[in-house]
């Protein structure tokens, strides 16, 4: 049987954890789906509502604990997800690891069309019981994580791609092994299919 390796992947407030149930049923049983979010709740007593050294010292440690988790899973030859802003490259060398594991690469991208709607995002989720971003670095990572997208969509096996801006997620691109790269909706989210239309 296949295992795979799953990247989830978005700017802060695009919208991964709306996909992440929908996905979650889709990936199966057999697929264990690792969010730092909500590892780094659960280290907090479930809740957001701490002083911000406390939340940034619980999240750090929570992407540790998931990054190892990561290299666990793959090294053992067993599927995994994770959510990721992707504004780095860390996940490069997972990608390449799991690819010469013989895992499969799967890759789900997710934004906004606009940096203000995500901060508005995290203001509403803030509101709702929430972690918030300070502004500037929602705007860094935004850009930062869209440079970061074409290296994965060239390496994923299938790759699936949404805007955010609506309630219900809308797949505006996908990449299969029979079709490669098809552009659904070329006009609501152009940040990102403007690069996909590159490759």
């Amino acid at each position: 049987m296949q295992t795979w390796f799953w990247i989830i992947a978005g700017h802060n407030g695009a919208g991964k954890s709306t996909l992440q149930p929908k996905l979650a049923a889709m990936l199966g049983e057999d697929c264990r789906f690792l969010n730092p979010d909500d590892v780094t709740r659960d280290r907090l007593g479930g809740t957001f509502d701490v002083d911000d050294q406390e939340r940034m010292q619980a999240n750090r440690k929570a992407a540790q604990w998931v990054d190892s988790e990561v290299d666990r899973m793959i090294a053992s030859g067993k599927s995994v997800a994770v959510e990721t802003v992707l504004s780095t490259d860390k996940f490069r060398r997972r990608v390449l690891a799991a690819k010469s594991a013989g895992m499969a690469f799967g890759f789900v991208y997710i934004a906004l069309s606009s940096a203000d709607l995500a901060i508005r995002r995290v203001e509403t989720r803030v509101k709702e019981g929430g972690h918030g971003v300070d502004p500037d670095k929602i705007r860094s990572r935004r850009l930062s994580s869209l440079d970061q997208m074409p290296w994965f969509t060239e390496l994923a096996d299938v790759a699936f791609y949404f805007c955010g801006d609506t309630l219900e997620p809308v797949l505006i691109a996908t990449k299969t092994p029979e079709h490669g790269i098809e552009i659904h909706d070329a006009v609501s989210l152009p940040d990102v299919t403007d690069r996909l239309a590159a490759l």
